[in-house]
């Protein structure tokens, strides 16, 4: 079975803060030198490489949304 790389292989601290989009075939080592990283290993990925990697926009990488408030709002009303 080949290796994938997806948001479990990062660090607990990252994981809270970042994602993976889908899984990365390979890793979990990656050479990205566009990106200013040879060899990044991303089970020990910090949070300042997530957050330069998002800064950077490489598109596997993003802030997690936070979750829905817990106060309820009213339905929009629908207009007549």
């Amino acid at each position: 079975m080949a290796n994938t790389t997806n948001t479990s292989t990062l660090p607990r601290e990252v994981q809270e803060r970042y994602e993976i989009v889908g899984e990365l075939e390979g890793g979990p080592r990656y050479d990205l030198p566009n990106f200013g990283f040879i060899g990044l290993d991303f089970s020990k990925l910090t949070l300042e490489q997530a957050a330069l990697l998002v800064r950077r926009r490489w598109k596997y990488i993003r802030t997690k949304t936070p979750a829905a408030s817990s106060k309820s709002t009213a339905p929009a009303s629908p207009e007549q």
